[in-house]
Parts: C-alpha cells; sequence; structure tokens
C-alpha cells in the first residue's frame, strides 16, 4: 500500500523517508522489542512504586526511570494503559523496560 498524500498535507511535497516492504512511508516503521513484556526476560523488567512525585506524570515517571522525560511514552504502552491521563496513581506498582534495554534498541 503506497502513501499519497492529499494536496493539503504538509507531506505532499516531501520524498518518503524510508521503505518497508517495498512501499514508500513517510514515518518510523519500527516496532520496539522493549514495548511488550513478552518480548523481555524477567532480568529486563524493572518495578516501581509510583509516589508522590511521579503519581499522574509521565514526564517525571520517565525522567526517574531514564533520565530523559521524553521517554514518557514507553510506560503507558509498556503497561498497556488505553487513557493515560493522570496515570500512574499514587503507590501504585508499575512494570517498566530496564534503560539499558531501552537505550539498546533506540
Amino acid at each position: 500500500m503506497t502513501l499519497s498524500p492529499r494536496s493539503t498535507s504538509r507531506f505532499q511535497l516531501s520524498q518518503p523517508i524510508l521503505t518497508r516492504d517495498g512501499d514508500p512511508t513517510y514515518g518510523i516503521a519500527k516496532k520496539f522489542r522493549f514495548l511488550t513484556k513478552e518480548n523481555l526476560t524477567d532480568a529486563e523488567i524493572g518495578v516501581f512504586v509510583v509516589d508522590a512525585d511521579t503519581a499522574g506524570r509521565l514526564d517525571r515517571l520517565a525522567d526517574r526511570l531514564y533520565r530523559d522525560p521524553m521517554l514518557h511514552w514507553i510506560i503507558p504502552i509498556f503497561n498497556r494503559v488505553n487513557n493515560p491521563l493522570n496515570w500512574p496513581v499514587l503507590g501504585q506498582v508499575i512494570e517498566y523496560p530496564l534503560p539499558t534495554t531501552v537505550s539498546a534498541e533506540l
């Protein structure tokens, strides 16, 4: 399936930046191994108890776990959270891929 942006799209004049199975795409098409628990061993998964500083703040949680608040998207995907607004809650135990696992793939 080839992507054909509409004439009003900001990608209309762009060249595909990579191809996937021979079809051009305009974005990153990579599935990271660390986004699902089934792909990791127990040694690659950490456990964290949410405290008052990180409750409802994925950016602070990512900063604490990965030293980078921009990696906030990893934690709700890994925990299969559908609505990350006001998540995680105080006292909740969450799992996360260890920083060494994440940095090896990013």
